[in-house]
Parts: structure tokens; sequence; C-alpha cells
């Protein structure tokens, strides 16, 4: 749907991973809301979206780094022995048409993420 929306997990579950099915043409981002209870997801048309989730996971945490001018932004999990299991950004502007978003799993610990008009990225880590 048009706009930010929230799409939960079931109760007692924590995010994985946000997931978006787009038209052609379309923009759109997907980050793990800061409870790690869902995603956030925001798109300008109609899409379809899937938050996946699983049972809690040892050492669960969502770090986040931001890039204002510098346009690459690396999450890195915080604890040496967790391992990224997902990613996520979002534009640091509000219904940012022309962002060129980009990310990526860079490494066992960390996600990269780009865009040509500066973003937040996020990092889903834990113990597997």
């Amino acid at each position: 749907m048009p706009g930010e929306s929230l799409f939960e997990c079931p109760q007692g579950k924590v995010v994985i991973g946000c997931n978006a099915g787009l038209h052609p043409g379309t923009h759109h981002y997907t980050y793990p809301s800061a409870d790690g209870k869902g995603c956030m997801i925001y798109t300008a048309t109609w899409s379809m979206f899937t938050a996946t989730c699983a049972d809690p996971i040892v050492d669960y945490e969502i770090t986040s780094a931001v890039a204002g001018s510098a346009k690459i932004a690396i999450a890195n999990c915080t604890l040496a022995t967790n391992m990224v299991i997902g990613c996520g950004f979002k534009s640091i502007f509000a219904d940012d048409k022309n962002a060129l978003l980009s990310v990526i799993v860079s490494g066992r610990q960390s996600c990269s993420c780009s865009d040509m008009n500066g973003l937040f990225c996020y990092a889903i880590c834990g113990k597997l």
C-alpha cells in the first residue's frame, strides 16, 4: 500500500529479513523495526512485501549506520561472535523518488548500503 507501513511478525518471533516484490519503475525501502518485531516498508505504489520471521535468536541485535554525502553506509554486528542474518535500508529523505538504493551482505558481520542521496543502513545479526 502506498506510504510507510509496519508488517509485524507473529507474537514471540523476530524478524530476520524484509523483502519486496515490486512492479517495474517503482521505488521502495525495507528495514527492520527497532524492536525487531517486524519490517518497516515504504512504497509509492502497490507492491507485495514479506517479513521473514523466526524463533528468537541468541544475541539478536539490529544495528544501523547513516550515510549523508558519503552515500555509502556500513552497518556492523557489534558482537564478534554474531553473523549477519539480514540487511535493510531507508533513504534519509522522505519519499525519495530519485533514490538508487542498493544493499548487500559485505562479509560475515556487515551490510553495505549505497544511495545517490544518502541513507540509513541496517544489519540484523545473531548467533546461528
